[in-house]
């Protein structure tokens, strides 16, 4: 069987198919039909240039590669495992949701990270990588300085210069700037190609 669902551009619609399977046997006085559904689907072209569908009820999962992005990845996984809300830990705390308005994007890193951040020498090209992603409803929940503090290294433990307080619901990571980018094009690429919409959530993991 092939569905199609034509969608404009901007436009997104759910829908749910359903079947009856129906078997004739001979001699039998009735055969009663069995009745099932597929999962809730969606069509949409609202994410990436071409159209798209998703069984809706998925929460897809977004890994920051740990071998690829090792400072990032244990910036996250610190984060995780240390605000008492454990964003985007499956198990643990709530999934993130997406957050598409690019302007409110901006502010929520401006808020994280361009008030009272001090790049470090130690760190090459240190760049402030905030978690919960900016692009959440999660992220810019506190002013930078309210937020935890950390220096992961590529190898060996973080390093801690303001833990997580009681109240804390972010992070901010002194991480080499390309890692902080990669990260971040990474993300676009998994939101395209799980068409994860505006207040979509999804799980982060950091193998």
């Amino acid at each position: 069987m092939t569905y199609s669902n034509a969608q404009a551009k901007g436009a997104v619609d759910n829908f749910q198919t359903s079947y009856t399977l129906q078997l004739v046997s001979p001699g039998s006085i009735i055969d009663t039909p069995v009745n099932y559904g597929a999962p809730p689907l969606r069509c949409d072209n609202q994410v990436g240039s071409t159209a798209g569908c998703v069984v809706s009820v998925y929460t897809p999962t977004f890994n920051v590669d740990s071998f690829e992005f090792p400072a990032a990845a244990a910036g996250v996984r610190w984060a995780q495992d240390n605000l008492p809300t454990h964003p985007g830990k499956q198990g643990a705390g709530t999934p993130l949701k997406r957050l598409a308005d690019t302007a409110k994007q901006r502010a929520n890193r401006t808020l994280i990270c361009e008030t009272g951040w001090t790049p470090l020498t130690s760190v090459p090209t240190d760049s402030c990588d905030e978690f919960p992603f900016a692009a959440t409803t999660q992220g810019g929940s506190m002013s930078g300085p309210d937020c935890a503090e950390i220096v992961p290294p590529d190898v060996g433990p973080v390093t801690v210069l303001k833990p997580a307080a009681g109240a804390t619901t972010c992070a901010r990571a002194h991480v080499p700037l390309r890692q902080n980018t990669d990260v971040g094009g990474d993300l676009g690429q998994f939101v395209q190609g799980q068409r994860v919409l505006d207040a979509d959530t999804y799980w982060v993991t950091t193998l």
